[in-house]
Parts: C-alpha cells; sequence; structure tokens
C-alpha cells in the first residue's frame, strides 16, 4: 500500500455485549482537554493495570460489567480524533464504575511511515502506569500529537509533555523514556494488535456488532454516547 492510501480513512466499525466491536480508520491534532476532564483522568490513574497477558493497560474497576477495548497507534492522526471525542465520555463511565477501557497501544506506523516514534510513546505511556498517571499521560501525549509523518514523539519531546502532568516526571520515568525500558511490552501489544485489529483506532465494546463511521457521529462526543447508550452502556 502506497503512502497515499495509508493516510485515507480507515473504515470504523463498533461490536457491542461480551466481544467485539471494532471502529477502525488512521489528520487532526487534539484539542486540550477541559478542567474536569483532566481530574477524572487523575482519579483513574490509580485504577489502572496491566492485563495478564501483558500487553494490555486496563483503566477503571476490573470487575465492570462493560469493557471498551480500544487499538490505537500514538501517531494516528485518527485515534487523535477519536479520543478527543471519546475520551472524557470513557473516562467518566469508568470513573462511576460502569465499564473498564481497555488500551492495546500499537506501533504499526513505525513500520509504514518510518522511525521509532510510536514505539517510543507506547513505552513512555506504559512507564507511566507505574506513577499512576497514564490516563493523563495517555491525554496528553494525543493532545501534543504531531503529523503522522513527522515522527516528532522522540525521548526529549515524550519527557516535555511529561511535564505537564502534575506528579508523573522522576529519574525512573526519564530513564524508562530514554532507554525504551518497556520495549519488550511494546512488541507485545503490537503482536495483540496485529493478531486482533488492522487499522486504528479499532475499539471492542462488549458484544453484538455495529458498524459505524465518521459521517454517524463517531468523531464527535454526542456520537459515541450514543452508541454506548444503544449498546446497553449507561
Amino acid at each position: 500500500m502506497g503512502l497515499s492510501r495509508a493516510h485515507k480513512r480507515w473504515q470504523l466499525s463498533l461490536a457491542v455485549a461480551t466481544s467485539v466491536a471494532l471502529i477502525t480508520s488512521c489528520s487532526s491534532t487534539a484539542s486540550p482537554r477541559s478542567d474536569a476532564s483532566s481530574q477524572v483522568s487523575g482519579l483513574l490513574g490509580g485504577l489502572t493495570t496491566i492485563s495478564k497477558d501483558g500487553s494490555t493497560l486496563v483503566v477503571g474497576d476490573l470487575k465492570a460489567r462493560n469493557a471498551v477495548r480500544i487499538y490505537e497507534d500514538p501517531r494516528c492522526p485518527f485515534c487523535a480524533r477519536f479520543e478527543k471525542a471519546a475520551g472524557p465520555v470513557l473516562s467518566q463511565l469508568a470513573s462511576e464504575g460502569t465499564l473498564k477501557i481497555e488500551y492495546v497501544i500499537a506501533s504499526f506506523l513505525d513500520l509504514r511511515l518510518g522511525g521509532t516514534g510510536s514505539a517510543e510513546a507506547a513505552n513512555a505511556m506504559r512507564a507511566a502506569v507505574d506513577a499512576g498517571k497514564f490516563p493523563e499521560y495517555h491525554q496528553a501525549l494525543f493532545r501534543h500529537q504531531m503529523n503522522e509523518v513527522v515522527d516528532g514523539y522522540k525521548p526529549s519531546f515524550l519527557i516535555q509533555i511529561a511535564s505537564t502532568v502534575p506528579g508523573l516526571r522522576s529519574p525512573g520515568f526519564d530513564r524508562a523514556v530514554r532507554h525504551m525500558t518497556y520495549r519488550t511490552w511494546v512488541d507485545r501489544a503490537q503482536l495483540n494488535y496485529q493478531s486482533h485489529a488492522h487499522g486504528t483506532p479499532s475499539v471492542l465494546i462488549n458484544g453484538q456488532a455495529i458498524t459505524v463511521d465518521a459521517e454517524h457521529g463517531m468523531y464527535e462526543p454526542d456520537g459515541v454516547a450514543m452508541a454506548l447508550r444503544r449498546a446497553g452502556v449507561h
């Protein structure tokens, strides 16, 4: 596939109830979050765990009856659009115990476009888990996302973004970012993506499949909220 085709919109799909819903697409940049959204993300920092298979970051109560699984690549502009729309909605529901959010951080755009930015950013997100700051840092990375062809997620930039998240920076975090401490985890997450998704963002919500696209509002908060309600997630 040529580079021009790589920038075309992937088809979005959403699945709902106990297994699968896919939203697929993979240029715009996420805009700053509200203070309320940041506060909710902060509350979720202590509710972030690593899945048993070591490839997924789970945000929220592990016993929540609903699960939303998101396959995303840090360099993907459509992931930034989806995060802008869905992030506050999903975070609020996760903070209420209504659902848990399962993030699989892919790095396929490094292979497609060249560079190492996706893997570097994924590694930094994993390091943020140790500080209890993953939701806030995840939000900040997409808010400061560059054009995907720039490959802008270098260690110095990732650390600079971390400075905007209170309580995240530490010698251990900086060292993990500079030295790719979680390279094995990054590779596992990419293998998970390769096995279960074909584009980003790909989103799984418990059960019955519903196909949607941008025209159905999945890049708008109201559209995301409506899809969740239709899935029985309130």
